[in-house]
């Protein structure tokens, strides 16, 4: 066998080894969180009332599936007509967020109706994923 056969196939091992290494450093470091590739994060919002009576709460559960191991949880915010409406259209509060490796986040906010309805009554409760922002859910509802 010759240097040069010898040589190559030695520089050929090397470059294998290289990218086995490169190959397990990858699939490691998206395991842990780097966000490596195309991750993708999904939001789902529940429940979706159509209706809430002024005056009552409702909780509201934003679901965010994502594989780069963040617990970010949500955004959250009121409109109506598009428009900002916080106070007059209701209140958020008691927002939680929890999360496990590989599952997403669990986040949920306490919406409390006005004691009357607003003029219009349509409301549309939103939450973006801190995560991923162009990740978002919506529920849109009335207060009767």
């Amino acid at each position: 066998m010759s240097n040069d056969f010898r040589s190559t196939a030695k520089t050929l091992a090397g470059v294998q080894r290289v990218l086995v290494c490169s190959l397990i450093f990858l699939l490691t470091a998206g395991a842990i969180g780097c966000n490596i590739g195309q991750k993708t994060t999904t939001l789902a919002l529940q429940p979706v009332p159509s209706s809430i009576s002024a005056g009552t709460q409702a909780v509201f559960t934003a679901f965010i599936s994502h594989n780069n191991g963040n617990f970010a949880g949500a955004n959250w915010t009121l409109t109506s007509s598009g428009t900002a409406c916080s106070p007059g259209c209701g209140a958020l509060s008691n927002p939680t967020n929890s999360g496990s490796a590989g599952n997403g986040d669990t986040a949920t906010i306490t919406y409390t109706a006005p004691n009357t309805a607003p003029n219009p009554n349509s409301i549309t409760i939103t939450a973006t994923s801190v995560e991923n922002p162009n990740s978002s859910g919506a529920s849109t509802f009335t207060i009767d």
